[in-house]
């Protein structure tokens, strides 16, 4: 069976190595991070205190970064599929430090969210982002948000519990997602198996 001399990289691996992000990426970002400055500027109702300002731009550059790293998948579904992701990320993480999913911002229960994106954090870590681990860790994250959808919806939290189960559907979407990019995977290998 013929391989790869070593130290040669597979066109695969060097065309996901070579490829760029798209610059609207870190455009998007900066104008994300600098439009609050803007509203402040502008709008006198709109009032953030410095560590607001921080807080955004961690949070905005952190989603920027994981997208850039995203774009480099030489696949358009994983590509989708690690957008999907860092969006639902980012969604729970403001929404929950903005106004608070569950009540106020200052409601303990939120802090269920954040350990719902650590147990993602975790299986992604663990998996080494392979889409496989991925798709197990993103499963188990949509499952812990519609199971609390629910006890939200049987406590009539009816608001809290459709915001948890929206984020558990973007969850579920992007497993779904992780899943036909790991079929693909097999489908190629096993293409190129039958050729050898």
């Amino acid at each position: 069976m013929p391989s790869i001399p070593e130290g040669r990289p597979s066109d695969q691996t060097r065309n996901s190595a070579n490829r760029r992000a798209p610059p609207i990426i870190p455009s998007l970002g900066a104008l994300l991070i600098l439009s609050p400055l803007v509203a402040q500027v502008v709008y006198d109702e709109f009032l953030w205190s410095a560590m607001d300002f921080v807080v955004w731009t961690l949070l905005v550059g952190s989603a920027v970064f994981l997208l850039m790293l995203g774009a480099r998948s030489h696949k358009k579904i994983g590509r989708l599929a690690v957008g999907v992701s860092v969006m639902t990320g980012f969604l729970t993480i403001w929404a929950n430090l903005a106004v608070g999913i569950i009540g106020r911002e200052d409601n303990p229960m939120n802090l269920l969210y954040f350990g719902f994106l650590a147990v993602g954090v975790v299986g992604a870590v663990i998996s080494r982002g392979r889409s496989k681990g991925l798709v197990i860790t993103l499963g188990i994250v949509s499952a812990r948000h519609f199971a609390l959808a629910l006890w939200l919806y049987h406590l009539l939290a009816t608001s809290a519990a459709l915001t948890t189960g929206v984020l558990g559907a973007l969850w579920c979407l992007a497993a779904f997602l992780f899943l036909r990019a790991s079929q693909r995977d097999r489908r190629r290998t096993d293409k190129v198996t039958e050729a050898l």
